[in-house]
C-alpha cells in the first residue's frame, strides 16, 4: 500500500475517532460509566498506534497523552470534572487543526504541544490554563449532520463535470507543450487547477456514498419472513454495515442480497429438528459480512446450514462426473438451475442464482460460493465501491489505447525474450515465486496490429490469475466512465469509454472479463487462484483500527497470504465459526473483546487449540508480554516503531516456514 493510500485512510479513521472522543467527553461529564470510559481510552490508543504508523509523530505523542489522562479516569485516579473534560475537548480540537496540516505536508503547528501541556496540568491538578475560545464556540457552527434533499442525478452530473474539467487540463497541457513546463507561472496554475478538480471529484464522489447499514433492515425483514414462512428459527446479523460505498452500488446489490439472504434460509438453514439430529443449536445462523478491499466492497452472506454438496448437485447436471467440485458448485448460477425440492412461494420455479450473477455483471462484480456439507456456504459478493471514477493503468496495444481497472493489477513485467518461460499451451512469466501464464492483450480485444508485447501486466479477478502483453505501459489516471451504450453495443470486454487528453475516445476494459478471456485462451496452461500456486497461508487479521489492518493487509497479502479481517476479538471468534486460517494476528486493546481474551478464549475451544497466534501491538511493556504469552500466544510483535520485515519475519516464524527475507 503506497503511503498516499496510507495517509488517506488514516485520514478517515482519524475523523472518526476525533469524532467519537469529542462526542464521548461531553457525555463523560454527566455520565462517567466504565463503558463509556473504556470506549473513549481505546479510540485514543487506536489514534496513537495509527498515527505512529504513518509517521505523525506528533500525533501520536499528543494522542498518548489523551491516553493517559483517560486511563487515569478509566482507574478512578481522576475525576471527569468540567476542567477535565474542558482540557479533553481543546486536545481534540488541536488534533483537528494539526492532521490537516501534516496531511498537506505542513509543518505540525503549536496548537497540540500546547492542548497537551494543558491536559497535564488540569490531570495534575494543577490551576487550568486560560486559553481563547475555539472559532466554533464564538460562533456556533450548524449540526454535522444537517443535510438537504439533493438528485442523485445532479451529483452524476457533478461528477462528469469534474471529470471532463480533468481531461478539458490535460488537453490544455498537451496543447501548451513544454511551455507548460517551462513557465513556472503557467506549470503552477495548471497544478493549481488540477488540485482544484481534483478536490471537486472527491467531494462529489463522497457526497454519492452511503453506508451499507441503508439496507439492514430490509435484510433482517427477508430473513424473519422466511423463517416463519418456513417453521425455521434463525438468527441474523450484519457485520460491517458502516462501510460506505456509492449509491448506485447499493442500489445494485439491494436485490442481490436479499435474494441470497432468502436462499440462505429456505434452502441453508435446516428445520430445528434436522439440526438437532445433526448436533446443532435449533436456531441457524446467517450472517451479513461486509469490508473494503482496495478499491472493491467485498459482502458475504454466510449460513451455518446444510451446505454445498456436489455430489448432490451433480444430480442435477447431466455429464458433469469429470467436473471438478468447484466447476459442480458454479454451475449454480446458471439460468433456471434451482436445487428446492418442490415449488414454494419462496423457491423452486427456476429462478435461481443466475439473477444475482446476472445482476453483478450489470454492476462490473463478481460472485462466487463455497462451502462443505453440513458445515454451511458462504456467497461472496466483490464490488467496486464506485462506477463513476476509476483508476486505470493506460497500455498501447498494436497502435491502440487501452485502459485497465487498476484494482485488477497484481503485478508489472518485463515480457522480452528473456523474460518469458515456456510453458505447455504457450508461455509464462515468473511473477515473485510464482508461473503465470501469459497471452497478448491484442488476441483478447482483436486488435489489428500485432504489437511488440514487450511488458506482462497480471491481472487477478474471476478466480484467475494471468498476465497480458502490451506494447507500452502509458502510466496510471483516474478516469471518469462514460457509457457507451448502442456505440459499442454488446461488448462485454468493454466496461466504458473516456475522453483522453487529445480528444480521442479510451476504451475502459471490463476487468473480470478481460481476465476470464484471457485465461480461457491459455487454457489448462493457466493458474488459478484455488490451485497450488495459490497463496501459502492464511491469516485473520484482528484489530479495530482501520489504518492498522489495511496495512497489515497489503503487507501479507503481497507476501502471498490469503488474509481475512475481523475489527475486533468477537467478530473473530464469529469469523472462526465459519472458516479455519493458518495463523490469527491480534492487536490488543479492542472493544467488545481484547487481545489477550481472544486468545484465551481460542485455547479454550478444543478445535482452535492448536491454531497459532501471533500478537501485534503498541503495548511494549513487559508485564504484557508476559501477560499476551501465558495466554497462549504463539508470539508478541510489538508495533510501536512498524517494521514491514519485522512483521513478515514473526509471521514466518510462527508458522514455521523459512525466512521470507
Amino acid at each position: 500500500m503506497s503511503e498516499p493510500d496510507l495517509r488517506g485512510l488514516f485520514a478517515q479513521e482519524a475523523s472518526g475517532l476525533l469524532e467519537r472522543l469529542s462526542a464521548g467527553a461531553l457525555e463523560l461529564e454527566a455520565a462517567g460509566d466504565a463503558d463509556l470510559v473504556a470506549s473513549l481510552f481505546r479510540a485514543a490508543h487506536t489514534l496513537k498506534g495509527s498515527a505512529a504508523l504513518v509517521g505523525f509523530d506528533d500525533v501520536a505523542a499528543t494522542a498518548h497523552v489523551l491516553e493517559d489522562v483517560l486511563d487515569g479516569v478509566r482507574a478512578g485516579r481522576l475525576q471527569p470534572a468540567a476542567p477535565v473534560v474542558d482540557a479533553l475537548l481543546g486536545t481534540v480540537d488541536a488534533l483537528r487543526q494539526t492532521i490537516p496540516r501534516l496531511l498537506a505536508g505542513q509543518d505540525a503547528g503549536p496548537a497540540h504541544v500546547e492542548a497537551a501541556h494543558r491536559l497535564r496540568a488540569v490531570a495534575a491538578g494543577e490551576a487550568p490554563v486560560a486559553t481563547p475560545p475555539a472559532a466554533a464556540q464564538a460562533h456556533p457552527e450548524p449540526p454535522r449532520g444537517a443535510a438537504i434533499p439533493v438528485p442523485l442525478d445532479r451529483l452524476d452530473r457533478l461528477v462528469r463535470v469534474a471529470g471532463e474539467g480533468r481531461t478539458a487540463r490535460l488537453r490544455l497541457a498537451a496543447a501548451l507543450g513544454p511551455a507548460a513546463t517551462a513557465d513556472p507561472d503557467v506549470d503552477a496554475a495548471l497544478a493549481e487547477v488540477e488540485r482544484a478538480l481534483a478536490a471537486l471529484q472527491r467531494e462529489t464522489l463522497e457526497a454519492r456514498m452511503v453506508t451499507l447499514e441503508r439496507i439492514a433492515e430490509p435484510l433482517r425483514r427477508a430473513a424473519r419472513d422466511v423463517a416463519r414462512t418456513t417453521g425455521k428459527d434463525v438468527d441474523y446479523a450484519l457485520q460491517g454495515g458502516r462501510v460506505e460505498l456509492d449509491r448506485a452500488v447499493l442500489d445494485a446489490l439491494r436485490e442481490p442480497l436479499l435474494h441470497l439472504v432468502r436462499n440462505a434460509v429456505d434452502h441453508g438453514i435446516e428445520p430445528p429438528g434436522e439440526r438437532a439430529a445433526a448436533g446443532k443449536p435449533p436456531a441457524g445462523t446467517v450472517r451479513v459480512t461486509a469490508h473494503r478491499r482496495g478499491a472493491d466492497l467485498v459482502v458475504e452472506v454466510s449460513d451455518d446450514g446444510r451446505g454445498l454438496d456436489p455430489v448432490r448437485l451433480r444430480d442435477s447436471l447431466p455429464g458433469s462426473e469429470e467436473l471438478a467440485d468447484a466447476d459442480v458448485v458454479d454451475h449454480l448460477f446458471a439460468p433456471g438451475v434451482s436445487t428446492a425440492a418442490a415449488v414454494t412461494d419462496v423457491s423452486g420455479r427456476g429462478v435461481g442464482l443466475d439473477v444475482v450473477r446476472t445482476a453483478m455483471g450489470r454492476v462490473r462484480g463478481t460472485v462466487t460460493a463455497h462451502g462443505e456439507p453440513g458445515r454451511g456456504a458462504t456467497f461472496t459478493l466483490a464490488v467496486p465501491v464506485t462506477l463513476e471514477v476509476v483508476r486505470c493503468l493506460l497500455v498501447a496495444v498494436g497502435g491502440e489505447r487501452y485502459a485497465i481497472p487498476a484494482h485488477a493489477v497484481a503485478a508489472l513485467h518485463d515480457a522480452g525474450p528473456g523474460d518469458l518461460v515456456a510453458l505447455e499451451g504457450g508461455q509464462a512469466v515468473w511473477s515473485g515465486d510464482d508461473l503465470v501464464p501469459v497471452v497478448a492483450l491484442a488476441e483478447v480485444v482483436g486488435a489489428a496490429g500485432a504489437g511488440t508485447g514487450g511488458h506482462a501486466v497480471v491481472l487477478a479477478g474471476g478466480g484467475h490469475r494471468v498476465g497480458v502483453c502490451v506494447d507500452a505501459l502509458l502510466g496510471q489516471r483516474e478516469v471518469t466512465l462514460q457509457e457507451l451504450g448502442r456505440v459499442v453495443g454488446g461488448r462485454e470486454l468493454v466496461a466504458g469509454a473516456a475522453i483522453d487528453a487529445d480528444g480521442s475516445v479510451l476504451l475502459v476494459l471490463d476487468c473480470v472479463t478481460l481476465t476470464s478471456r484471457a485465461a480461457a485462451r491459455r487454457g489448462q496452461a493457466t493458474v488459478t487462484d484455488d490451485g497450488d500456486a495459490g497463496p501459502r497461508a492464511s491469516v485473520l487479521i484482528v484489530d479495530d483500527a482501520l489504518t492498522v489492518r489495511e496495512l497489515q493487509r497489503s503487507i501479507l497479502e503481497r507476501a502471498g497470504y490469503a488474509v481475512e479481517l475481523a475489527e475486533d476479538g468477537a467478530a473473530a471468534l464469529a469469523a472462526l465459526d465459519r472458516w479455519r486460517p493458518d495463523l490469527v494476528l491480534t492487536d490488543v486493546e479492542m472493544p467488545r473483546l481484547d487481545g489477550f481474551a481472544l486468545v484465551e478464549a481460542i485455547r479454550a475451544r478444543p478445535e482452535l487449540a492448536s491454531l497459532p497466534v501471533l500478537i501485534v501491538t503498541s503495548r511494549a511493556e513487559e508485564a504484557d508480554r508476559r501477560r499476551g504469552l501465558e495466554a497462549g500466544a504463539d508470539g508478541y510483535l510489538v508495533k510501536q516503531a512498524f517494521d514491514e520485515r519485522a512483521l513478515l519475519r514473526a509471521v514466518a516464524r510462527v508458522l514455521g516456514e523459512e525466512d521470507p527475507l
